[in-house]
Formats: structure tokens, C-alpha cells, sequence
């Protein structure tokens, strides 16, 4: 009988398999007579009731001579006991999820020699392993919960659809023999490429158990496990046993082996808001108004599922989503309102309303539905927390703030800067907002802006108040940063505040926009304009502002050197270098010929910095800025010099036009 498994493990310590149809183990003995035998002692001798010495009994001496071996007479013995001829081999039915990673030749069956891998690193018919991923393979279950007593393969589908997975989808039975075909002997033969067991003559129980120790397996101790729960680890095992029908009607065992499976875990859901924090003035809630606070939700199993959300300070709750399916769009949003409102949620009124609310967002999943019309109800829910800072402006005192980000000297109100990453912290960027009381003294000024989630306070505080500094405490609580000055501001008092945030979380790719509030105690005095960061995009180059619409006045005909100077206050060039190689850049400005009422002249420049590099009206290129550099983020330049200047030429009475083209090129760092 050849064996080819590792280590003969499908014969070793066990019982023989079987060739016969009937499954039983055939023993051939041969009858040799006494003059066949080499033996001194037989029992021709007539000795009766003689006890022989150790070793020296005709039995023990029944030599056959060597002329006779092959001339006994072949004495066929059957036993009563039935043996195997089959093996349960676990193998994953269901291959497009890529279990049957590993091959063995020597278990080739039915033509294919993939099949599960194993828990320890041998190749063994036990400790079997298949690890399930609960979204495409579905959730292991035991028998009865199929529509038969195997429990029937209920994978659900490649798309993502929650299933069911009997134990028949790993369920195959090899035959150690062919008996499908009989020799003389009544014996089938010994196959290289093994046959699969027909359903038909299957006759299969999976049982669901728990190893004392992972790998090990002792039924005598192993307890039963019904439904597997969805934290199983990798000591779980489906053990199968029971029979195969022989050709004869008759059945024999089935050689057991189990199968160790992994499953994860149905994750929780989950809510997030797009901003952590959120500033609301009184009167947008006013008349029945709401704010919307936007958000999104996460469960791939979705069936369902709903959000509520709960205000901390009045404990009222709304629901903002329900039945969510996984096919929903992912975004919600919670409308805010002062008072009932259909669909929105009531933060109060008076008193109430205005202060910071904590907002608790709840998703909850009632149910997984199983392809196999199952449910499991997990109760499973998902939260997440933002604030609302509802601040009273109903008597704005007379004051003016202008807000800005400061960059190269410059103060601007919409600044490109570095974005951060998973692992690096964004730019650094000073902010300072200009301050004027023109009325009544405010006896507790605090200034209070909104960094949302993405931005940090960074510190380097400074306060002047009338040209003078002073002390000025900061805080941040829920995303807001609070500036408190240290005396009342006066009429007429002028502060100017300046201090630094870095981008520490992603921006959205529309920014962030930052505005100021004045409080005095509880009540709103002021708001400022707001300034917004916007991210430089990694890989790209871009101009974000150039200088114009140019405005050079009304004159008299010039002659040649005349210079008329620019009227207009929009003169800054500024680039986004997003670039991940050390390419730079360069700007160049190109302008066509003026035209007006049916003339033109080219005679003419324009002088950004200096004569020395003049945009002549004549569509060519002149290189007004460049970096070699990588890296380089947000740059940006001021020419508030920018002068026409013209030569000698003819000249009409007109308005005159010219379109100047500014073209940024990358590839510039020099080799």
C-alpha cells in the first residue's frame, strides 16, 4: 500500500483504508503440511500432554522449507471490522477569495491541487485554516441555520454582501481508493489524483467545537460551540466526521479532520463632523432660521441604520438620518435651530441658547441582514462629538477689526500655505487682527477666532494697545482661541494683536476661513473680515494672484520719456509651488499693442521694478521672477512701482488698451 502523504500521515497510528467495496480489511493466511516443514518437532511425533521448553513448541518452530514458501495453501480471512477508504480534506469551495493559496501534489484531487493552509508550517491533512473576512465570505455558521442539516454554503457575493457560510463550502471528501471500479480481488485502486467523494454518497457532519489549545484537538474534552460570535479566534475549528456509502449500500467512517477558521469582526459605525467646532450668532437662528453643521458616516454593512443628535445643555435630541443602507450617500448634516423647528435640532432660546453646546451625534446599527434572510442584531453604534459656540450679536457696539495673515511683510487676506501630512505638521502662520473702539468703553474685551480642527495655536503672542504692549493671557477650548486683554478698551483705544497658528490636520481643499470676534463678557461687539488658508496642493504650480488691472489715468499725448504711474492698489504676484521636485520656476509677463478707436502703438513699456527689464508692448516674454529652488510653498511680491514709460512714436487721442499675459513655467533649477 503506498502512502504519499508527509510523514504517511493519512495511514500512520491509524487503521488501514480499505480497497474493498465493502469497506472491510481483507487478511490472507497460507496452511503449510508437516512435510513442508523444516521444523525437528511435529505433531506426526504422537507425543500428547508434553510441555515443551520455551521457544521449542512445533508452533515456534514451524519452518517452512525454502523450496515450499510458494506452495502453501492461501486461506482467505475476512474481518468484521469496517475500515475507511475516505478522507474529509478541507478545501474552500469558493476560491475567488483567494483561501486556496497553497498547493500540494501529492493531494491532487479531482484534477486540482490547491487547497486551504494549514496553522502550523508542515503540510498536514489536519489544522486546516480559513480565514474569513466577514464582508465578502461572510459569518461562519453552524448547522440548521441553512435550509438543511449541513448548513448550506451562503457566501453572498463579491459586491461586499453580508453572508452566511455553511461548513459545506469547505466539505470535501476525498477517496483514498477507487472502488468505483473493481478487480478480481474485489478491490479498487490506489490513485495518484484522487477522486472527490460524490455528494450523493456523502453523508457529512460538521461539528462546531473549541480546542482546549489552539491546534490541538480532544473530544473526549473540547466543549461544543453552537453559532461561532464574532470575536473567534484561531482556536475555533469546524470538526468533520460520519460516512460514505459504499457501492455495496453498505457505509464506512469517513477519516476525520478539522478546520481551524479565523472571522473578524462587524466594525462598529462611525460619525464625523467636517468641522469640530462651530460658531453660530443669534441671528442666524432668528425667525425660524437653522445652520447646518456637515458630517459623515462610515458602515460598510449598513441596513437601516439611523443618526440622532443630542444637546448637551438642553438635553433635546433630533433625528438626523434613517434608514442608511452601505449603497446611501456617506454625508449628513444636523440643522441647528432656537426653538421647535421640523428637522432640526433645539438648542434653546435666551439664556439657553447662547454658549458653547456639545452636540453628540449617534449612529446606530440595528441589524446585520444575512444573505440567508438571517439577522443578526449586533446593537453596534457609532458617536461623535462637536461643539457649537452660539454667541448673542443683537448690540454690536461701534468697533472695527480687520483680520490678516502675515507674509513677507505683506498683509493678505487669503494665504496659500503648506498642508499637513499623516506624519509632519504643517506651515506656521502669523495672523494679527487690527482693533479700533469708536464708542462706549468695553469693560472685558476677549478676542475669540475659530481655528476649526486643522490649526494649532502656536503661541508668540503680542498685544499693543495704543502703541504700547501689554500683557494679554490666550486659551483654547473646543477649537476656540481666546485672547483676553488685560483692562477694558476704551473709546478710541487702537490694538493691534498678533500671534501664530500652524496647520497640524489636513485642510480641506477649500481652506479654512478664520474670522475674529470682539466679546465683551458674554456679548458679541464685534466681527471682523475673514482671512483664508488655503492648501498647496502637492504637485502642482500655480499663480494665485498677478498684478492688475493695471489703471494708468488720463494724460496729454505723451512724448518720448514720459512715465505715467499706476493708479491702481492691486500690484502682488504670488505662485503656489506645490512641486515635490527641485524643478522651481519662473513668471514671465508678455503685453500686445495698445489699441483704441482703430490705432495702435508698441512704443511703449511697462517698468515692474526698474528700466532695466521692461514689458514692451510687443508680446514678447520679459522674466519678471524666478526661483531655482525646491520646496518653495507660497511665495509672493509686491511692486507698487509699476510705471508706464514710452519712447519715441506717434501718438493719438484715445483710450487705449493692452492685455498683459503672465506665464508661469516650471523646470528652471539649473543643472
Amino acid at each position: 500500500m503506498s502512502d504519499k502523504s508527509p510523514g504517511k500521515q493519512l495511514t500512520k497510528g491509524k487503521l488501514a483504508p480499505s480497497p474493498r467495496a465493502d469497506g472491510k480489511l481483507e487478511m490472507k493466511m497460507s496452511m503449510y503440511g508437516s512435510s513442508q516443514l523444516v521444523d525437528p518437532y511435529n505433531v506426526n511425533q504422537g507425543v500428547s500432554n508434553y510441555t515443551y521448553a520455551a521457544g521449542t513448541s512445533p508452533i515456534d518452530n514451524a519452518r517452512v522449507k525454502s523450496d515450499q514458501v510458494n506452495s502453501g495453501t492461501n486461506i482467505p480471512v475476512t474481518s468484521n471490522v469496517k475500515s475507511w477508504n475516505a478522507y474529509a480534506s478541507p478545501f474552500d469551495s469558493r476560491s475567488i477569495n483567494s483561501l486556496n493559496t497553497e498547493t500540494s501534489a501529492w493531494e491532487t484531487a479531482a484534477g486540482s491541487s490547491k487547497r486551504l493552509p494549514n496553522v502550523s508550517a508542515t503540510d498536514t491533512l489536519t489544522d486546516r485554516l480559513a480565514k474569513l473576512d466577514i464582508k465578502l465570505d461572510g459569518l461562519m455558521v453552524n448547522t440548521g441555520k441553512g435550509s438543511d442539516d449541513a448548513g448550506t454554503d451562503y457566501s453572498g457575493s463579491t459586491t461586499g454582501t453580508v453572508g452566511a457560510v455553511g461548513a459545506n463550502r469547505f466539505a470535501r471528501v476525498v477517496n483514498y481508493f477507487d472502488t468505483s471500479a473493481l478487480d478480481t480481488n474485489n478491490e479498487g485502486a490506489l490513485l495518484q489524483d484522487k477522486k472527490v467523494v460524490a455528494a450523493s454518497r456523502l453523508s457529512l457532519s460538521p461539528l462546531y467545537r473549541i480546542a482546549a489549545t489552539a491546534g490541538a484537538i480532544n473530544l473526549s474534552s473540547d466543549r461544543t460551540n453552537t453559532l461561532p460570535n464574532l470575536t473567534t479566534t484561531n482556536n475555533q475549528y469546524v470538526y468533520y466526521s460520519r460516512n460514505t456509502t459504499l457501492p455495496t449500500n453498505g457505509s464506512v467512517p469517513i477519516l476525520p479532520a478539522p478546520l481551524f477558521y479565523t472571522q473578524g469582526t462587524i466594525p462598529s459605525p462611525s460619525v464625523s463632523m467636517t468641522d469640530n467646532s462651530l460658531t453660530v450668532y443669534t441671528s442666524q437662528l432668528a425667525g425660524g432660521k437653522t445652520v447646518s453643521a456637515s458630517g459623515k458616516w462610515a458602515d460598510d454593512y449598513a441596513n437601516a441604520d439611523s443618526i440622532s443628535a443630542k444637546d448637551s445643555v438642553t438635553g433635546n435630541t433630533a433625528t438626523v438620518a434613517s434608514g442608511l443602507s452601505a449603497s446611501s450617500g456617506k454625508d449628513f448634516s444636523v440643522k441647528l435651530s432656537s426653538g421647535a423647528v421640523s428637522g432640526a435640532l433645539n438648542l434653546g432660546t435666551g439664556s439657553t441658547l447662547v454658549g458653547t453646546h456639545t452636540i453628540t451625534n449617534t449612529i446606530t446599527q440595528p441589524s446585520v441582514k444575512l444573505a440567508n434572510g438571517q439577522t443578526i442584531n449586533t446593537g453596534k453604534t457609532g458617536t461623535g462629538v462637536f461643539t457649537v459656540n452660539v454667541i448673542d450679536d443683537s448690540n454690536l457696539a461701534d468697533v472695527s477689526i480687520t483680520k490678516s495673515a502675515v507674509s513677507g511683510g505683506s498683509l493678505m487676506t487669503t494665504l496659500p500655505v503648506k498642508n499637513a501630512t499623516s506624519t509632519v505638521a504643517g506651515e506656521t502662520v502669523t495672523l494679527r487682527s487690527d482693533i479700533t473702539n469708536r464708542g462706549t468703553q468695553l469693560d472685558s474685551p476677549v478676542i475669540q477666532s475659530n481655528l476649526s480642527s486643522a490649526l494649532t495655536y502656536k503661541g508668540s503672542l503680542s498685544v499693543m494697545v495704543n502703541g504700547s504692549p501689554v500683557t494679554a493671557t490666550a486659551s483654547v477650548a473646543n477649537n476656540v482661541l481666546s485672547i483676553k486683554l488685560p483692562s477694558a478698551l476704551k473709546a478710541q483705544d487702537h490694538v493691534i494683536v498678533q500671534y501664530q497658528v500652524q496647520v497640524t490636520n489636513l485642510l480641506a481643499t477649500t481652506g479654512v476661513t478664520l474670522t475674529d470676534q470682539l466679546m465683551n463678557g458674554p456679548t458679541l461687539s464685534g466681527r471682523s473680515n475673514s482671512v483664508t488658508l488655503l492648501p498647496i496642493m502637492s504637485g502642482a504650480l500655480s499663480l494665485v494672484q498677478v498684478p492688475g488691472p493695471l489703471n494708468f489715468d488720463s494724460h496729454e499725448v505723451p512724448t518720448a520719456g514720459d512715465v505715467f504711474d499706476n493708479e491702481a492698489t492691486t500690484n502682488t504676484l504670488a505662485v503656489s509651488d506645490g512641486q515635490t521636485t527641485s524643478n522651481g520656476w519662473k513668471v514671465s509677463a508678455s503685453m500686445t499693442p495698445f489699441a483704441g478707436n482703430g490705432t495702435q502703438f508698441s512704443s511703449a513699456a511697462l517698468s515692474y521694478e526698474s528700466s532695466a527689464s521692461l514689458v514692451w508692448a510687443t508680446n514678447t516674454n520679459t522674466l519678471l521672477a524666478q526661483q531655482t529652488g525646491s520646496n518653495t510653498g507660497y511665495w509672493h511680491k509686491d511692486y507698487p512701482n509699476i510705471k508706464l514709460q514710452f519712447s519715441a512714436g506717434t501718438y493719438e487721442i484715445s483710450d487705449y488698451k493692452s492685455t498683459i499675459t503672465y506665464t508661469l513655467a516650471t523646470n528652471m533649477n539649473p543643472n
